[in-house]
């Protein structure tokens, strides 16, 4: 008999589906191993034996949740470990390479290499499946030493787990550990994925199907993100005209003019499977409709492209700090002077303009960039992509270009890193690092000093490296910087 407890959260697994990319290829089919009947004292002993991971797929004791449910799970018997090789290619790591999906247009992998051997960490999971407590714990580590210093951190590497955990056999469907229903359904919407862009949902009409990368603006980005987030709520997935009315404004919000057409059948498709997740929790908590739920409210009956206002994102920054910022502006120093000796790459030989600008609701930070174009244009790019009105405070009315924009940006930034911050956008898929918390006038008065400095001509012409005199006083960083001072 299940214990009232129980009953709360127990529930049959769906099928897993594997909407994996070509990147990472999904295993083939396994044979369902051979269930095995363990009594209590022979489970104990398997926990406590050396061997163990040979024989079996460790699972948990029966353990009550954080809600009160209970999970059971099993130890079974593995019919035979993967080939580690095998493993390997299907964890994307076959040639020695990070392997994580970049940024760039595509999202080819990465290409730097493993910061370790991963070898001995491969073999020890050859035996694990989605049922084993493990897997999770290994899972991690195999990212420690398999992944670059650029996707270990934590978004990009919770993205690539996920996909390397299908990889595994699923083991005793019972025994998989059950993902909170609210992870299942944003898994089935999956629509803001790692990428360089956020893009139209829909495909294009050729042959292969194309994913369409039309780009989606950041104030649709956030309504959907915030429609996201009112579908995973159980009074709106477990109602079928709030479910329904929901993904349109996602849909709505989330595929371009080109593919209108294609909306009504994903909304379907989507529906179809939240609905099956939902019902696969056999015994639920009707608690909240049985209290009253009277299905749509009047805005739910409104156009679902006029569900969400349209007001600029005015919201407090999420923000972090990097681990290598300097304590003090004298610990900047050498930064600037390891600016000031880079050679001039091809993108920093061109005119364009230093800028810097505000946003409404983030008072004490301000952004500094460079652009070749105008600074009305960049701000208007700006403001497509992130949802916030840009103020900008410098330069005021028309001015000209100054050369090697690009390079002033950098010293600027060096010459304030102890004050800089990265900004977690949520209206497009970046970390932006060209935010300052300081008084304006301050970050103001640094890009006057490098503007006035790279009108002096400090580098030569040929090598564009910097010349002789300007080298000879960057060995003297305090008096140099005191020289250059804007008074």
């Amino acid at each position: 008999m299940i214990n009232s407890q129980a009953k709360l959260q127990c529930r049959t697994i769906p099928a897993i589906e594997h909407n994996m990319s070509s990147s990472y290829p999904s295993p083939p089919n396994t044979p369902s191993p051979p269930r095995v009947r363990i009594d209590g004292d022979q489970a104990r002993q398997n926990e406590r034996s050396p061997t163990r991971a040979s024989n079996y797929a460790p699972t948990p004791p029966t353990t009550p949740s954080k809600n009160g449910s209970v999970e059971t799970v099993k130890a079974i018997a593995l019919a035979a470990p993967m080939d580690p090789a095998a493993l390997t290619t299907l964890l994307g790591l076959g040639i020695g390479k990070c392997g994580s999906p970049t940024k760039k247009e595509g999202n080819p992998p990465c290409n730097n290499p493993n910061p370790s051997d991963i070898t001995s960490q491969i073999g020890s999971m050859t035996t694990l499946t989605q049922a084993s407590r493990e897997l999770p714990d290994q899972l991690e580590m195999l990212a420690v030493v398999a992944f670059c210093k650029y996707h270990i951190k934590p978004k990009p590497k919770a993205a690539r787990i996920k996909v390397w955990k299908k990889v595994f056999p699923v083991g005793d469907e019972k025994a998989v550990p059950i993902e909170p229903i609210e992870n299942e359904i944003e898994g089935v919407l999956d629509c803001f994925q790692y990428t360089s862009a956020y893009t139209c949902l829909g495909a294009k009409r050729d042959h292969d199907s194309t994913p369409c990368m039309f780009k989606i603006g950041g104030k649709r980005v956030r309504k959907g993100k915030k429609t996201v987030a009112m579908i995973t709520k159980l009074e709106h997935y477990s109602n079928d005209d709030n479910l329904t009315f929901l993904l349109k404004v996602l849909a709505v919000n989330m595929f371009c003019y080109n593919h209108t057409d294609q909306i009504p059948k994903w909304v379907a498709e989507r529906k179809s499977r939240i609905t099956a997740i939902y019902k696969a929790y056999t015994v639920q908590d009707r608690l909240f409709k049985l209290a009253g739920n009277t299905g749509l409210s009047h805005k739910f009956q409104a156009d679902p492209a006029e569900f969400w206002d349209d007001a600029d994102d005015t919201s407090a920054f999420i923000t972090k700090i990097d681990e290598d910022r300097p304590s003090d502006y004298l610990a900047c120093y050498s930064l600037v002077r390891d600016k000031m000796k880079e050679p001039l790459k091809e993108q920093e030989l061109h005119e364009g303009h230093v800028y810097i600008y505000e946003v409404e609701g983030n008072q004490g930070f301000v952004k500094i960039g460079f652009t070749t174009r105008t600074i009305e244009a960049r701000s208007a790019e700006w403001k497509t992509e992130c949802d916030r009105l840009p103020k900008v405070i410098y330069p005021l009315g028309a001015v000209e270009k100054i050369p090697h924009a690009n390079r002033v940006e950098g010293l600027c930034l060096a010459d304030l890193k102890c004050h800089t911050v990265i900004v977690i956008c949520e209206a497009c898929p970046k970390e932006h690092i060209e935010w300052v918390q300081a008084p304006a006038a301050k970050a103001i008065a640094v890009v006057q000093k490098w503007t006035k400095w790279i009108r002096t001509a400090p580098f030569t012409d040929s090598a564009w490296t910097l010349t002789d005199e300007e080298s000879q006083r960057t060995l003297d960083m305090p008096k140099f910087m005191q020289e250059i001072e804007v008074g």
